[in-house]
């Protein structure tokens, strides 16, 4: 069985080359099968897998097939005794961002309120990692409502990018962020003044 870097390099391969869907879904599925026989050498890269597979149903909306892998990898992380470290708050991200995408708020809002907790020594308070959560976190605000607590979410991914980045002005991530809080400023008003039709 490859080792993790292996799996990625063939990944970008098939991505490179344009394979389909299925070709990508395929190959996971048969590397996780491979792993999972021989689970206690292959952890690891088993967990590798699963946030592949995690990223991968999300971005393409297969939300049901997603659970079972969210739920999965989960298990291993805590299995493989990775909390505190940032493999587990990696896996942590990935599952709440998928959670959020399914609709499933209030899971995801429990799961990153621990990635969250985690990263303030995981990941430090420098690392784009946690700016990453901070605009995650802020698109679930954003989706439930809560557009005051989205915007302070989104100013503090701002700054961890700002004290990061090589480039400001040219940075596409500062860029994004400040769309982000732009729309998000511009839904608060609108329910603001839905808020005011209704009292009047």
């Amino acid at each position: 069985m490859e080792n993790a870097a292996e799996l990625y390099s063939e990944l970008d391969k098939m991505f490179a080359n344009h394979a389909s869907a299925n070709a990508i879904e395929s190959y996971l599925m048969q590397k996780l099968a491979e792993t999972q026989r021989n689970s206690d050498l292959n952890n690891p890269l088993q967990l590798s897998i699963l946030n592949e597979l995690m990223g991968f149903y999300r971005s393409r909306g297969e939300h049901t097939k997603n659970k079972p892998i969210i739920d999965n990898a989960l298990d291993l992380a805590k299995k493989m005794h990775l909390a505190g470290t940032e493999a587990g708050t990696t896996t942590l991200i990935n599952a709440a961002t998928s959670l959020r995408a399914a609709g499933n708020y209030d899971s995801a809002t429990k799961i990153y309120a621990q990635a969250l907790n985690d990263a303030a020594t995981t990941l430090g308070p420098h690392n784009r990692k946690l700016a990453a959560l901070h605009n995650n976190l802020s698109m679930l605000y954003s989706e439930t409502g809560r557009t005051n607590e989205a915007i302070q979410e989104l100013n503090q991914a701002l700054e961890i990018l700002q004290n990061t980045s090589t480039d400001p002005e040219h940075d596409i991530d500062i860029a994004a962020t400040h769309t982000n809080i732009a729309l998000a400023m511009l839904q608060e008003c609108s329910q603001e003044r839905t808020q005011e039709r209704t009292q009047e």
